[in-house]
């Protein structure tokens, strides 16, 4: 996949028993997208609710993009495992339509309220 700084958003949903992984998880996921050049990024930390999956939300672009349509960037959502390393799969469009709603709460590049 190349990289351009086009903004979208990427949801990373894995076991809350990996949560102190969350820089290693976005750090292999940079990696496993040829996007670790990528500098600028904001990481939306989403704790679990009433499941053992917590997210990590991240947008990418966000400086080079100061200001984005939510609905128009695209949404990326996969799932985390760990086997030996971590391994993303990634989900199918409704995850996505999902993440998107679900995600129209937190603003682009910051978390701010």
């Amino acid at each position: 996949m190349a990289t351009t700084n086009n903004p979208r958003r990427a949801v990373l949903r894995f076991h809350v028993r990996y949560e102190r992984d969350e820089a290693a998880i976005v750090k292999q996921y940079l990696a496993s997208t040829q996007s670790e050049q990528i500098k600028h990024f904001f990481i939306h930390s989403i704790p679990p609710n009433q499941s053992s999956k917590m997210h990590t939300v991240l947008d990418l672009h966000h400086v080079e993009n100061p200001t984005v349509d939510l609905d128009a960037i695209p949404y990326e959502v996969l799932f985390v495992e760990k086997k030996t390393d971590f391994v993303f799969r990634k989900l199918e469009d409704n995850a996505c339509k999902l993440a998107k709603a679900r995600c129209r709460n937190l603003y682009w590049g910051t978390d701010r309220l």
